[in-house]
């Protein structure tokens, strides 16, 4: 249960409550997330093309290209994988903040629906 609190400590609390609320509208771990995630697809689509170029044996020139494109699908898939593990403590401390965001809203008993007037 809820204790009702004094309008100082309220105050305190909704200040820190709009300032959870200011930090938390800035999902810092979706744009991490996304950076992965285009990494990522960026890195197979190299990866293909490196194997495509290591083993088309047509034109001579194409299996010393196939190196490079190893080397950006490499880098594009370590940049990815450090963006996830990133994106993944910002969801952490995402999560955290949100639960301390349900507390104040319980404190400070912004969710309670009033009561509904009987007579019209």
């Amino acid at each position: 249960m809820s204790r009702r609190v004094t309008d100082h400590a309220a105050s305190s609390l909704r200040q820190e409550h709009d300032q959870t609320l200011e930090r938390l509208s800035a999902r810092a771990s979706i744009f991490h997330f996304a950076h992965a995630a285009v990494s990522i697809f960026i890195a197979c689509i190299m990866g293909g093309a490196s194997f495509k170029l290591a083993s088309d044996l047509e034109y001579a020139w194409a299996p010393s290209l196939s190196v490079p494109a190893l080397v950006i699908c490499l880098v594009a898939a370590a940049y990815g994988l450090v963006r996830l593990v990133i994106g993944r403590t910002a969801l952490v401390a995402e999560h955290r903040e949100f639960a301390r965001l349900k507390t104040l809203r319980e404190q400070l008993e912004l969710d309670r629906i009033p009561a509904l007037p009987t007579q019209f």
